[in-house]
């Protein structure tokens, strides 16, 4: 009787590469790409940042103090894609307001994260 061996294959189509824009965040950066093209996968940039106001305000108009924490986020987004390269890597930044753990979850969950 002859046994087969069973072979299991890691498929990644999607990998949260989660960043606070630190020195750690870009050492990481290189193994999230490697990753990304060994498997073809897409890389989704995730970062949360601090939901304001603390207290209830309007929806409309909001006033521009309270768009500062995005603000400064997108800026940082865009000066670390600028930095670090991910052409001819399919990408998508995500930015959330908020919590980080409840953030990230939800991000994981509408996205299908794999890694």
């Amino acid at each position: 009787m002859t046994v087969l061996e069973a072979k299991a294959r890691l498929t990644l189509k999607s990998i949260l590469f989660a960043t606070d824009f630190s020195a750690t965040s870009e050492i990481a950066l290189p193994y999230a790409k490697a990753l990304a093209r060994r498997y073809g996968a897409t890389i989704y940039l995730g970062h949360v940042f601090p939901a304001e106001p603390l207290y209830e305000v309007p929806l409309e108009p909001v006033p521009p103090e309270f768009a500062h924490n995005r603000q400064v986020a997108e800026r940082k987004m865009s000066t670390f894609l600028q930095v670090h390269e991910l052409k001819n890597l399919p990408h998508q930044v995500l930015m959330q307001a908020g919590e980080l753990w409840p953030a990230m979850s939800a991000m994981i969950r509408k996205y299908d994260i794999d890694l």
